[in-house]
């Protein structure tokens, strides 16, 4: 597999993939992880699903009634068994780039999923640092005996 055969994998072909590696699936088990990772394109996930099965990186086969699910072929297990490179030379300069532009923007992730707001933990970090506080004077105040 050549270079630039890697370079025309899309970031979501790679996560398809990335999930296929680790057993067969449904398209709607891959589509719910990749959902929750934050695509937000059904439409794109589909359109990635059939691309890597017309370009013979994974098949799929009816297991159970009108359920299709997906495998890597040898070559989509080729493709993984190359992935450190494709994200050494491809994936991290990029991603190199996006931090860049994140980190001069003063922009952060919330993470939507969590049952907190960032401000809920913040308030509960500056708790727990009290909380600390309180442990370490107790310790200061104990002596320190030594045995022979």
């Amino acid at each position: 597999m050549s270079s630039e055969e890697i370079k025309k994998i899309g970031i979501v072909q790679l996560a398809i993939l990335i999930n296929l590696k680790e057993k067969p699936m449904k398209s709607n088990e891959i589509l719910r992880i990749l959902k929750n990772l934050g695509l937000k394109s059904r439409s794109s996930f589909y359109a990635a699903l059939h691309d890597l099965e017309d370009k013979g990186y994974i098949y799929k086969k009816i297991l159970e009634e009108d359920s299709y699910y997906y495998y890597l072929t040898n070559k989509g297990k080729e493709f993984l068994s190359k992935l450190p490179i494709f994200v050494k030379e491809i994936f991290l300069p990029a991603l190199n780039l996006y931090s860049f532009i994140i980190d001069k923007l003063g922009l952060y992730i919330e993470e939507e999923n969590y049952e907190e707001s960032f401000d809920d933990l913040i308030k509960y970090r500056e708790f727990l640092i009290k909380e600390l506080e309180k442990v370490e004077n107790k310790i200061k105040k104990w002596k320190r005996i030594r045995l022979e």
